[in-house]
């Protein structure tokens, strides 16, 4: 039986499917997040009740970051243990988010100066959404919630529907204050 070469990774407008091998590193690296996550005894930010729900969320993330890296024709290092202060994709100031609920989170903690860049869809296939300003997306009350963590300590953030999201080429303002046309 020939063995046949996966396919390349393959872009469509702003929608990145990841090849097999794209895949298997990305994975790799959102299983190492997650256990490096529970050896350190680390409090996850996600308001998930079981830790064994955040596998999921951190291999679909890893992902979604390789498919933001390949679209922008940037370089993703994968990093495992690498938090404050420096961007998902290298030589960018990008923090990247992929969301299930069509829904994205922004941190009290994120950083000034990064743009959140949100991805939807799932494995393999994953679509660039649009982006946000975290300084921006504080400043509407809307968007504010408070949450618990599974060790019961509550923390702020602001959740941004899909309609909110700003797309390419529109100010971020006007789609924060619901003022951008609507396609």
């Amino acid at each position: 039986m020939e063995h046949k070469h996966p396919p390349d990774t393959v872009i469509n407008g702003r929608r990145v499917t990841l090849n097999a091998e794209d895949l298997g590193w990305a994975t790799d690296v959102g299983r190492m997040r997650n256990l490096e996550a529970i050896l350190s005894g680390r409090t996850p930010k996600f308001d998930e009740a079981r830790a064994g729900e955040l596998w999921g969320n951190h291999i679909e993330s890893a992902c979604a970051e390789l498919a933001v890296a390949r679209l922008g024709k940037q370089k993703w290092m994968g990093h495992i243990n690498r938090f404050r202060g420096l961007p998902d994709i290298e030589d960018t100031n990008w923090e990247v988010r992929w969301s299930a609920i069509q829904k994205w989170k922004v941190n009290a903690s994120d950083d000034t100066g990064k743009v959140v860049v949100c991805v939807d869809l799932k494995c393999p296939t994953y679509e660039v959404v649009g982006w946000v300003i975290p300084e921006l997306v504080r400043r509407v009350p809307e968007f504010e919630r408070t949450g618990k963590n599974r060790n019961g300590q509550e923390h702020k953030y602001w959740l941004v529907p899909k309609d909110r999201i700003t797309r390419l080429g529109v100010p971020p303002v006007a789609v924060l204050t619901g003022e951008h046309w609507k396609p």
